[in-house]
């Protein structure tokens, strides 16, 4: 299936030296902890992957976590959201809620959590965002968006006018994604 090729990725490139990951579920949501060497243990990168909502796992992007993790010299937690078709709109961005939740009641000050995402992950940072202000909740540090996903209309003339530059986001698989 797509959801078991792309976290082969992965295992192709794994996790840095000095970082360690090790498998922990959060708030109900499974989740791997990259964790450098010498980090502080309060202040945390949050991270969502990309994959269309619908495929990507902590897996698949475990060598970027860990690299962003042991550049910014903070622990970093890679969530496995749910994911569509099975867990259509809102459960991903539930799960991320769920997870920001679980940090500042493990203590960590908002001023010490970083959101941070690529692709469909860049669009849950921003929806997260929109989200925990929505309710009221304090706001974490920063978000840092990767390449966001932020027009699953497709309506935005990029999408089409790079469709032959772009080897893997066709807007094909674009529209299935949003389908889903």
């Amino acid at each position: 299936s797509s959801r078991r090729s792309m976290d082969r990725w992965g295992s192709w490139m794994p996790a840095l030296s000095g970082v360690s990951v090790r498998h922990e579920t959060l708030s109900g949501i499974p989740c791997e902890i990259h964790t450098p060497d010498n980090s502080p243990s309060n202040r945390v990168i949050v991270y969502m992957h990309g994959g269309g909502f619908a495929v990507g796992s902590p897996a698949s992007h475990r060598n970027l976590v860990s690299r962003l993790a042991q550049a910014a010299g903070m622990k970093a937690i890679s969530m496995n959201y749910r994911k569509a078709p099975e867990h259509p709109f809102p459960a991903a961005l539930n799960d991320t809620v769920a997870i920001y939740r679980h940090c500042l009641d493990q203590g960590i000050k908002p001023s010490n959590i970083v959101f941070c995402g690529d692709s469909a992950g860049g669009n849950l940072v921003l929806t997260t965002l929109l989200k925990l202000k929505q309710d009221g909740l304090p706001l974490p540090a920063a978000g840092c968006c990767i390449s966001p996903w932020c027009d699953l209309n497709l309506e935005t003339g990029s999408i089409r006018g790079n469709a032959e530059l772009d080897l893997i986001l066709s807007p094909t698989l674009l529209q299935q994604f949003a389908d889903l």
